[in-house]
């Protein structure tokens, strides 16, 4: 855990201890989810950029967005560089900017006595379940394919109801709702 966050006055256990666990779930869900050895998955997360980069290259040879699409929804090993930063969380800083969304979040709870939240780029879905875990109303946009199939597989498991899109290459259709919180966390 980032000692950054052991050391500030302003960060309760219990936000820290929910985190901690959070984080790690993620990559014990895959290991269930895929059927992969603990072992065998920290493997192909360590080299998930080496591979990713390999099957893109394979896939997208012109760079359109037909090719791009098509990468996000069949790609094999892009969800072992994306599940990098739950394996390291210090690294990337997961841990510190989940935990500034969760207490703005809360804020928002606190003043409105509600919080819609919509996750553009919700990839594997660990920053919907953190904000639902807060009770948060969520919804969760990504390209169709493997890594949002996950996210939903990781809704169904931790029993929460959350609203999933898909997204295009070119945008998304939200319906007409009003959100209090949007967040884009490492989206290109």
């Amino acid at each position: 855990m980032n000692k950054l966050l052991e050391k500030s006055d302003h960060v309760k256990n219990s936000d820290l201890e929910l985190l901690r666990t959070h984080i790690e779930q993620v990559v014990l869900d895959y290991c269930e989810y895929s059927g992969i050895s603990y072992k065998e998955v920290v493997n192909l997360i360590n080299n998930g950029s080496e591979l990713a980069r390999d099957e893109w290259n394979h896939i997208v040879k012109m760079g359109s967005d037909e090719e791009i699409f098509e990468f996000y929804n069949r790609s094999k090993y892009y969800i072992y560089e994306m599940m990098q930063p739950y394996l390291k969380p210090e690294k990337y800083n997961k841990d510190v900017n989940y935990l500034k969304i969760l207490k703005f979040a809360k804020s928002i709870i606190k003043n409105k006595g509600r919080c819609r939240a919509l996750d553009f780029g919700g990839g594997v879905g660990a920053l919907c379940i953190l904000l639902a875990k807060a009770n948060c109303e969520v919804t969760y946009v990504d390209l169709p394919g493997v890594i949002s199939e996950f996210a939903r597989w990781r809704f169904n498991k931790h029993g929460f109801k959350i609203q999933q899109l898909s997204s295009r290459i070119d945008g998304v259709d939200l319906p007409n709702n009003e959100y209090d919180l949007i967040v884009s966390y490492a989206v290109i």
